[in-house]
């Protein structure tokens, strides 16, 4: 008796409708809705800015991830998010997220923890929106990450190395321009007016 094997040519279906990004989101940017421009630091460096553009650099200190320094145009109440980035399983990782609302603060850390300006940490349970001493963001943890939201962005941290910032208002069909008071990488990481401040003095600076 002979035995042979034949190849299957047929390709499997492929599912045009909803193509599987490089990178997996949180579900809460993904559910519902228009969305709006989100930024997104993963491990190993990656960046993809507000408009979707992905980047690749050197983030071994703290950042200035994005700003703006008059919303609707003044210079009231400015809002500042940094991130401070190490090194967990041989590569670069968001560490934290630190919060600056005017003259209020608040950070999100590794292990799901969230301090306040008194530098007290919040006790979270899942799925209960929490009111942040202070400002007027609330946190809430549900399915391994942190979701905070303040009155012009959203935000979200794993827990361990990747964040995530959402503009709030839908995302138009053209790119996101940047503001005269905006600055941050998640914008680009030009000089310009307001350069994109890098903090600390370790590699990379």
């Amino acid at each position: 008796y002979r035995f042979g094997i034949k190849r299957v040519t047929t390709s499997p279906p492929v599912d045009t409708t909803s193509p599987t990004p490089a990178y997996d989101l949180p579900g809460q940017l993904k559910a519902g809705g228009p969305p709006g421009y989100t930024c997104s630091a993963f491990s190993g460096g990656v960046l993809e800015d507000f408009n979707s553009r992905a980047h690749f650099y050197d983030l071994s200190c703290t950042h200035i991830l994005a700003a703006d320094l008059m919303p609707g145009g003044y210079y009231i109440d400015p809002w500042f998010i940094y991130g401070t980035f190490d090194i967990l399983d041989g590569k670069t990782a968001l560490m934290h997220m630190t919060f600056y609302l005017g003259r209020n603060i608040f950070e999100v850390q590794r292990g799901w923890i969230v301090h306040t300006r008194s530098g007290n940490k919040m006790e979270l349970d899942e799925g209960v929106e929490q009111l942040v001493p202070n400002t007027e963001c609330t946190v809430k943890y549900s399915d391994l990450h942190i979701q905070g939201s303040c009155p012009l962005f959203e935000a979200y941290y794993d827990g361990l190395m990747s964040g995530h910032i959402k503009l709030k208002g839908d995302a138009g069909t053209e790119d996101l321009r940047k503001g005269r008071g905006n600055l941050g990488l998640c914008f680009d990481s030009n000089s310009g007016w307001r350069p994109n401040w890098q903090i600390g003095r370790m590699r990379g600076q």
